[in-house]
């Protein structure tokens, strides 16, 4: 037993590794997306004039907005590129067992995310740089802990990941039957339309306030990796039984 263990470690190290540097389209699309949001976190903003008798007043507010959405759309986008077919037959030439494709894939999708969060991070502290550099003289608070900074990468990693098991599942589910997904999508639009009727909260936004409104870092944790391990589970339990391509 403890050979067969050791197999599988190492075998799962090497696929990892294997998935890392031989998609480097990937890395290509998010610095293509995050420097996209970048620019337009740069280009838009919100501004609030206020005056008196002699003085007038303009406030510019920026934010990273749309960083973090590009952010988003590229951990979706890549998720699904490596759910796809031509990605699971260069996985299958290498990879030996069902197991350690689907162990390999979740903690390379866990690498994504947090790589994702960091340089989405880094991106937000390159737009208070180029601010700073285009708008001489203009102020900033830099008020931030060392925990404060990794309170928000862990948080941008929560999303990340959670973002990620959700692609990864409604990939699954297309796989396993083309009708399942879009008839999940029906039924959703149905419960949308429902609760409109007898007014009770859209399971999207019941679900976006159940991290947004966590206070406490550990517990958000807790919530990402039960959330995550509940979709990854339903992927596993819709994919083991697969045949091989």
């Amino acid at each position: 037993m403890p050979l067969i263990e050791v197999s599988l470690i190492n075998i799962v190290k090497k696929q990892v590794k294997f998935k890392l540097f031989s998609y480097p389209s990937i890395w290509l699309w998010l610095v293509s997306t995050q420097l996209f949001g970048i620019v337009l976190s740069v280009a838009v903003n919100n501004s609030v004039n206020s005056s008196d008798r002699e003085f007038m007043t303009t406030i510019n507010m920026y934010d990273s907005a749309f960083l973090i959405i590009m952010t988003f759309i590229w951990i979706v986008v890549a998720t699904i590129f490596h759910a796809i077919a031509t990605t699971k037959q260069i996985d299958f030439t290498f990879i030996t067992t069902r197991l350690s494709q689907f162990i390999s894939t979740i903690l390379y999708l866990v690498l994504l995310a947090a790589i994702g969060a960091i340089t989405a991070y880094l991106g937000s502290s390159l737009i208070i740089l180029i601010l700073k550099i285009i708008h001489d003289g203009m102020q900033f608070s830099t008020q931030f802990t060392f925990l404060d900074h990794v309170v928000n990468v862990t948080g941008m990693f929560g999303y990340l990941l959670v973002l990620s098991g959700v692609a990864y599942l409604a990939v699954s589910l297309y796989q396993l039957n083309r009708f399942l997904l879009p008839g999940l999508l029906v039924l959703y639009g149905l419960v949308i339309n429902l609760s409109t009727v007898y007014y009770f909260e859209n399971p999207i936004i019941q679900l976006f306030l159940f991290f947004e409104e966590e206070t406490s870092i550990i517990l958000f944790i807790l919530k990402v990796m039960g959330v995550t391990g509940i979709l990854f589970v339903a992927a596993w339990m819709t994919t083991r039984n697969r045949e091989v391509v």
